[in-house]
């Protein structure tokens, strides 16, 4: 159904026509409240499964900055080429969206954030997994209280996808791997379930074949308080294995939409949950309302910087062997998902 609206809809660019691009163009279409003016990608493979959407195509990344009918340019080219086409967006006037992850590093998170200060900009980060309904499920369960303070939170995923294209998800010079196309997403839900800072993290990292490409990791993260968190992924796993997030608190648990306590008399009570229907538009709509509104962004890349946080310090504690110290991982950690 078209979302009704009472302002001028948000012109947008699409810079990179994959899977994730296409995805965005179609559904901006389906709604009254942005417009998409202009698509952009270099790669002729890309465009020609792309079918060249019916759009006005730029010819060039400069002919596309260059194009005044653009007010916001959503990135979702291959993650080496975020930094460089955030932070020249951002100086030719653009607001930007890019997908996860919004770097390789924290030094290239900082580098667009401080392009962004300097242009005046919004930049938002297209960490859509916050609407997944399971972990909105678990923020609710958590902001009820009944679990009291979280002391273990616990998430696997285990599955069988090997990466035999040969494209940029298969080396990680060009930002493949399972720790930025999945660990980036399950470290962002988990530090905005946790609400505080991680201490370290101990981590573990297999990589395929080729070495080219990290397809599973196991991490370990201790936060102040007594919290200690366990993320692990596998993408090479015959064995299915997929528990959604579990959490164990001083007065209760949770898991598969089920919360978990002990009544007088020392039984386990189960109390099934009703997901929360997952919204796979929300951000669109939240960033609609930060550029037209001045509402909250949905995602800054302040918070974005926390996950790139994590993912260097599982790089470097599998690298070692050792438990890691996590540095501050920036402002805005403890923003609300829900609101």
């Amino acid at each position: 159904m078209p979302t009704v609206v009472n302002f001028a809809p948000v012109r947008v660019a699409v810079a990179g026509l994959g899977r994730a691009g296409m995805f965005h163009v179609e559904r901006l279409g389906l709604r009254d409240d942005c417009q998409v003016v202009a698509a952009y990608d270099d790669c002729p493979l890309a465009v020609e499964r792309s079918g060249r959407p019916p759009v006005p195509f730029a010819e060039s990344w400069k002919e596309l900055l260059a194009n005044d009918e653009v007010e916001l340019v959503i990135i979702a080219t291959p993650p080496a080429l975020h930094a460089e086409m955030a932070i020249s967006a951002l100086a030719s006037g653009k607001h930007v969206a890019v997908e996860t992850p919004l770097g390789l590093n924290v030094a290239e998170v900082d580098a667009i954030r401080a392009a962004g200060r300097r242009s005046g900009k919004a930049v938002s980060v297209l960490h859509t997994r916050r609407w997944d309904d399971d972990f909105q499920t678990a923020c609710e369960v958590l902001s009820a209280g009944s679990l009291g303070p979280p002391r273990a939170i616990k998430f696997i995923n285990w599955h069988y996808n090997p990466s035999n294209a040969v494209d940029w998800r298969t080396d990680a010079a060009t930002g493949g791997g399972v720790l930025w196309e999945f660990g980036v997403h399950y470290f962002d839900q988990l530090l905005q379930m946790a609400g505080s800072h991680p201490e370290s993290v101990f981590a573990r990292l297999h990589s395929s074949r080729d070495a080219r490409v990290d397809d599973a990791f196991l991490a370990v993260v201790s936060f102040a308080g007594g919290l200690v968190a366990q993320i692990e992924v596998d993408r090479l796993a015959t064995t299915p294995l997929q528990t959604g997030w579990i959490i164990a608190g001083d007065s209760g648990s949770y898991a598969n939409f089920t919360q978990y306590t002990t009544n007088p008399d020392g039984e386990v009570v189960d109390l099934p949950f009703m997901p929360v229907a997952a919204e796979v538009d929300e951000f669109c709509t939240r960033l609609v309302r930060h550029l037209r509104r001045g509402s909250a962004n949905p995602v800054t890349a302040e918070e974005a910087r926390g996950s790139m946080a994590l993912i260097e310090a599982v790089r470097k504690s599998a690298r070692t062997g050792e438990v890691v110290r996590v540095d501050s991982v920036g402002a805005g950690l403890l923003t609300p998902p829900i609101g």
